[in-house]
């Protein structure tokens, strides 16, 4: 049960985000349809995948023994589907809103997830998933400055200039 206290609030950060840039910059998927769409797919692919995981951990922890230290293929599947999807749609919005002159900063701080995410993918696949996952404490707050930084930077230039 340990890992479902986070998987679910992942899943509707990640779903508010996407749904967050596409309604709140019509602009951005006008401008850059097909990256926004992109992003968006990936997003949705990474939403069902973590979807997915939680529902297994739920199901393994009330009728099963829980998650073990020794995962199986299926569930690291998931989870690592749901890591690179999340990256590549990452990629993508941040692709969209660096298109347009007037959301380049937001798309430059886009990038900033992404460039924590690669870090831990690449020491994941170096060093091994629990050497990967420690980096998660130090890089979810770098993460968290920088959508503050989206915040602030949405408030001084308005929303209505992005539209």
């Amino acid at each position: 049960m340990s890992l479902l206290w986070a998987a679910i609030p992942a899943i509707i950060g990640l779903a508010s985000g996407v749904l967050g840039i596409l309604k709140l910059y019509p602009r951005v998927s006008i401008q850059a349809p097909l990256y926004a769409r992109g992003g968006a797919c990936f997003a949705y692919i990474s939403s069902a995948s973590l979807l997915i995981a939680t529902i297994w951990i739920f199901i393994s922890s009330v009728f099963g023994e829980g998650i073990s230290d020794s995962r199986s293929f299926g569930f690291s599947l998931l989870i690592g589907s749901f890591m690179i999807c999340m990256v590549i749609s990452f990629i993508f919005n941040a692709a969209a809103f660096l298109v347009n002159r007037v959301t380049r900063s937001i798309g430059l701080l886009l990038l900033i997830p992404v460039v924590c995410w690669g870090a831990m993918l690449a020491v994941i696949v170096t060093q091994g998933f629990n050497a990967g996952l420690s980096l998660d404490f130090y890089t979810n707050g770098v993460i968290g400055c920088a959508f503050l930084l989206i915040a602030v930077v949405t408030a001084k230039k308005g929303c209505a200039t992005m539209r």
